[in-house]
């Protein structure tokens, strides 16, 4: 008879754990294309961002590729983007409001996204995501960025309505979304 042998309680705890991080992983993959999945490396990365989910965050778009020559998973989630690559190396977590700026485009490997702040540059490439998704995850971290409260202290009512209008301009918010971000900013 074992003197550490564990609780019940801790043995379901672990196995609920256990449960909730195979969840996270179909979920993940749920959101992959065909070629991304075939990919050995990937599943490393889609594990490492599912193993730092959190139990209420939404998954609403992801994508796969390389990050620094690394399987990389990159996911939107409804509170921060997550970038996994590597075994145990490389993880970025980015609020969208620290993203300064998202390009996107397609080489003859595959599609690529790079994101950027004041800090870093991160860059998914080789993707066998789609067009459509690269430019889903875009659209996301727009949108996201947009409908972020932004608290009064740090950001005056111009500032706020300047950067709405670049977003507007550059095709991220419909004239409807830029109205209404506008309107909520002057009280309206």
């Amino acid at each position: 008879m074992s003197l550490f042998k564990k609780s019940p309680d801790a043995k379901t705890a672990k196995q609920q754990r256990k449960k909730a991080l195979e969840r996270r992983q179909e979920e993940i993959n749920a959101h992959l294309g065909r070629l991304e999945k075939a990919i050995g490396g990937i599943t490393i990365a889609v594990n490492s961002v599912a193993e730092v989910l959190y139990d209420d965050e939404k998954l609403i778009t992801a994508a796969t590729g390389k990050c620094e020559g690394k399987y990389a998973c990159l996911a939107c989630t409804d509170q921060r983007i997550v970038v996994a690559y590597g075994v145990l190396t490389g993880r970025i977590e980015l609020p969208y409001d620290d993203i300064d700026r998202v390009d996107t485009g397609r080489k003859f490997s595959g599609s690529w996204i790079t994101l950027h702040n004041s800090l870093q540059q991160t860059t998914i490439e080789k993707s066998q995501a789609s067009d459509e998704r690269i430019h889903e995850i875009k659209d996301t971290i727009r949108a996201r960025q947009a409908a972020s409260p932004v608290s009064p202290d740090t950001t005056s009512d111009t500032a706020q309505i300047a950067r709405l209008s670049e977003l507007h301009e550059s095709g991220a918010l419909t004239d409807e979304e830029f109205s209404a971000a506008k309107a909520k900013i002057l009280g309206l």
